[in-house]
């Protein structure tokens, strides 16, 4: 009986263990590939909620301008981070624009997400490299997208363009995953991370 116990502990500890270590193989490929902006209001009013959108709007359009382009999500980390500056005059530009004198920061950071379905796929929970951007108090809803691949600008594209550069930048099954309906492998990652989340007290 002893036996049989044990090796049922064992299965199950094993079981666990292929669970966990597929989910992190996952996880870690879209983080170490998908380079998100994250945009939040400094409230859930109505006038603090629009100028958010219009600092997002402002933002894309700058950037779409430029017909960028990265091999790498590297290089578009770099790129970014060496432009904080230019990021920072659009959204005072835009603060003084609409009368306010909020303050706002700016960084690229790793930052926890919750899963977010879009259009044409859909990301786990989980810790992403972005670009955050916090106004005033930051207590309002956010926004957020898809900086590399370069999904934010070609939203206004098709969904093949963006399926297209989502599947150049991450590994088939991660690809498989996020572009497929949510589906068991997806609530795997979505479980996983969601542990790792609570166990570190992970804030987003």
């Amino acid at each position: 009986m002893k036996k049989i116990l044990c090796a049922t502990i064992c299965f199950v500890f094993s079981i666990c263990g292929s669970i966990f270590s597929y989910a992190e193989k996952i996880s870690t490929d879209l983080s170490s590939n998908i380079f998100r902006i994250h945009i939040i209001a400094n409230s859930d009013s109505k006038e603090d909620q629009e100028l958010k959108l219009k600092i997002r709007d402002n933002i894309l359009k700058h950037f779409a301008q430029k017909n960028l382009y990265f091999s790498n999500i590297e290089e578009c980390i770099q790129y970014y981070n060496k432009h904080l500056d230019e990021i920072n005059n659009i959204v005072q530009k835009t603060l003084d624009e609409n009368g306010t004198s909020i303050s706002f920061t700016s960084k690229i950071c790793k930052a926890h997400f919750p899963t977010k379905k879009y259009d044409y796929f859909s990301l786990p929970t989980g810790t992403y490299n972005c670009l955050k951007i916090e106004l005033g108090q930051s207590l309002g809803q956010n926004w957020w997208c898809v900086l590399y691949p370069n999904l934010c600008i070609t939203d206004y594209g098709t969904s093949e363009e963006s399926k297209e550069l989502l599947e150049n930048a991450l590994s088939v099954e991660s690809y498989n995953i996020v572009t497929s309906n949510i589906n068991y492998k997806f609530k795997i990652v979505e479980y996983v991370e969601d542990i790792k989340s609570a166990l570190f007290r992970t804030k987003f």
